[in-house]
């Protein structure tokens, strides 16, 4: 009796300790309240010496080396005014780093020269690109467009140091994107002025975090899955629960596989967690320790072919 009092007790503890990463979305452990010494994220597809150990599709013509633009200037900025110049490099490398990585996994399929653009968030507050004339904000986006396209640059992440609510470490977005299929060309990055620095493994879990958000940038939210990917269904399960699944033909072919069942009709995404969660990560009972699940745990988070074959499902990467 007194070790299942304990269990629940441990069940509760678990609930109330849980760290933010995005809004409402709980993406570290349960119970220990600190990762040190802990590495969250396993760079599965990378070797120590930065060379690749993973085996490229064979078909990869239309596509290109994935040139993502990362600009700094706002965040430099941001980081200077609130007095943490000794945290820039905690937060550039960091950021170069969660780009190099998916730079390093991915080819992507180049912008069309000829395609017009489009804006989803015009709350220019929200963006907080400094440098951009406020009054002219669809200009600025065309200018960035073309002149984008000339450096052959195929995502532009802009980044920010703010005040970010309930503990979350970092959000992103895309932004802008390219008007005839909706591949995203602009996206922005918000990190947390107040996230905490002093843990011996902050640097990689940091890091983490970033590739995770840089991820959602990719198409990787419940918005690309209803209007761009349209490959999501609904079904209510024997609960009453009504859960989302992702059913694309590279995924579906992965999953299957992976789970040895030639009639698996999708894979399920998180249907808690709020928002910021539900809808536009996997489902952490389904995926557990995959670095899109909207909750983590104590163990290393992988990289996992399951997100890499839905990325390619989109046709930008």
């Amino acid at each position: 009796e007194n070790k299942i009092i304990l269990f629940y007790l441990l069940i509760i503890n678990c609930f109330f300790n849980i760290v933010y990463c995005e809004t409402k979305q709980p993406i570290f452990k349960c119970i220990y309240n600190d990762y040190e010494e802990k590495h969250p994220l396993s760079y599965v597809a990378i070797k120590n010496d930065g060379t690749e150990k993973i085996k490229r599709r064979t078909d990869s013509s239309g596509f290109q080396d994935f040139n993502i633009y990362l600009d700094l200037e706002n965040i430099k900025n941001d980081i200077k005014n609130n007095g943490l110049e000794k945290n820039m490099n905690f937060f550039i490398s960091s950021m170069e780093k969660a780009v190099n990585v998916l730079q390093t996994l991915l080819k992507v399929k180049p912008l069309e020269k000829e395609s017009g653009y489009y804006i989803t968030d015009a709350d220019l507050q929200s963006l907080k690109i400094t440098k951009w004339d406020k009054t002219k904000f669809g200009d600025e986006a065309k200018n960035k467009y073309n002149s984008f396209q000339k450096q052959n640059i195929d995502l532009a992440i802009f980044g920010m140091l703010v005040e970010l609510p309930n503990s979350t470490l970092a959000t992103a977005s895309a932004n802008v994107f390219q008007e005839s299929n909706h591949q995203p060309f602009l996206g922005t990055v918000k990190i947390n002025k107040y996230i905490d620095l002093s843990k011996p493994n902050s640097q990689v879990y940091f890091e983490s975090i970033l590739i995770h958000e840089f991820t959602h940038i990719l198409g990787f939210t419940k918005t690309f899955f209803n209007d761009t990917y349209k490959n999501i269904f609904y079904e209510t399960d024997k609960y009453g629960i009504e859960r989302a699944y992702l059913n694309s033909p590279k995924l579906l072919s992965v999953a299957r596989k992976y789970f040895n069942c030639d009639d698996l009709k999708g894979v399920e995404l998180e249907n808690q967690g709020g928002e910021g969660t539900a809808g536009s990560h996997w489902e952490t009972r389904i995926l557990l320790g995959e670095y899109m699940n909207g909750y983590s745990y104590t163990e290393e988070q992988v990289i996992s072919e399951f997100t890499l074959a839905l990325l390619e499902d989109s046709g930008f990467y």
